[in-house]
């Protein structure tokens, strides 16, 4: 039999190793999907709504008018009295609104708000009681109606639970609850009962979940098993603590009761889940990913991902899914702060 040319040889090597780091990369996890990027199209598109900048530390898009902010206090302790805004897109009129301040607590403050499947507003409420020796620290779950301009308290988590980011169910019948728990953290699931039940258990880290608008699956952010590359340092722990802090994500897609949770989008640095659409279509979330910082877009059925906005900016679905806000940080006076700005994120998405 001839042997076959050199050069036919070299190609049929050449496509030999390619087939084997592929197969390497595969058995490994897989390879981290590429992305396109269309933060200069979104940046220039974007509209600033008709409000001054500010130190917001977070967005809800309610109705077609209706838009809450969450804006940080400028006096008193920082961290406690932050207050939410109500901006009407019509009117461009704004109002505060004003929080429930129960007897007891010498200081609250209103955290981690989102839009909840049924319109209204949801989220949680810190009471601070000074105790003889100490103080502990109350966190409770409200909703308000837009309807009724009425608050309920849907649930009131234990002293010192810490309640972070929370998603609900789309009947409204249970949520599922973020316990940041310092480096680490918690997820815990709320069912009608009101019994707590913590998923993930033996995970070393869960965060930011997400439920899908049909109820059919869950999104967060999670480390299953963390083994600190460089070694305890015998005093502090100071190698151990640095080594988490900066260690990478993985995003996952979990079925509706958590269980079967599979890794959607791999190596993300400081990984923090956003929302759904409002048709399910995409997912977001903000992070470095593939050693750019933004907030991007995933679509779980396809794993495509976008770069959607050039930093991590806090950001909101319209109820339609057709437009985004960004809280875009400007400087105003030599002082960062942030500017509310809408994006047509839909006709953006299919021009690319």
């Amino acid at each position: 039999m001839d042997r076959l040319p050199l050069r036919s040889r070299v190609i049929g090597t050449i496509i030999l190793m390619i087939t084997v780091l592929v197969s390497i990369g595969w058995m490994m996890g897989g390879f981290r999907q590429p992305y396109r990027n269309i933060t200069r199209s979104t940046v220039r598109a974007a509209q600033p709504l008709s409000m001054p900048s500010d130190n917001y530390l977070a967005v809800a898009w309610l109705s077609d008018d209706l838009v809450a902010l969450l804006r940080r206090s400028s006096t008193g302790l920082v961290g406690w009295n932050d207050q939410i805004l109500l901006y009407s897109i019509a009117t461009k009129q704004q109002q505060t609104l004003i929080v429930p301040h129960p007897p007891m607590c010498r200081f609250t403050n209103p955290k981690f708000m989102r839009r909840l499947p049924d319109g209204n507003l949801g989220f949680i409420s810190s009471c601070l009681v000074d105790r003889e020796h100490a103080s502990d620290i109350f966190d409770s779950l409200y909703v308000w109606n837009k309807q009724t301009n009425r608050f309920q308290v849907v649930y009131r988590y234990p002293a010192n639970f810490g309640a972070g980011r929370f998603t609900v169910a789309p009947d409204m019948s249970e949520f599922i609850q973020e316990r940041p728990n310092g480096l680490y953290g918690e997820l815990h699931r709320v069912d009608q009962n009101g019994d707590l039940e913590r998923l993930y258990s033996s995970w070393t880290r869960v965060r930011t979940p997400a439920w899908s608008p049909n109820g059919h699956a869950l999104v967060f952010a999670g480390t299953p098993v963390y083994t600190p590359p460089t070694p305890l340092h015998p005093l502090f722990g100071f190698g151990s603590m640095i080594d988490i802090l900066y260690y990478p994500w993985n995003l996952y897609l979990a079925d509706d009761d958590g269980n079967n949770p599979r890794i959607v989008l791999e190596k993300i640095t400081d990984a923090f889940v956003g929302d759904w659409s409002p048709q399910g279509t995409w997912f977001s979330f903000t992070g470095e990913y593939e050693r750019r910082d933004g907030v991007w877009l995933v679509d779980p059925m396809t794993r495509h991902v976008t770069r959607v906005w050039p930093d991590r900016a806090n950001h909101t679905w319209s109820p339609d899914g057709r437009q985004m806000i960004f809280l875009q940080r400007v400087v105003v006076d030599g002082k960062e702060q942030d500017r509310p700005v809408v994006v047509n994120i839909e006709l953006l998405m299919s021009q690319q």
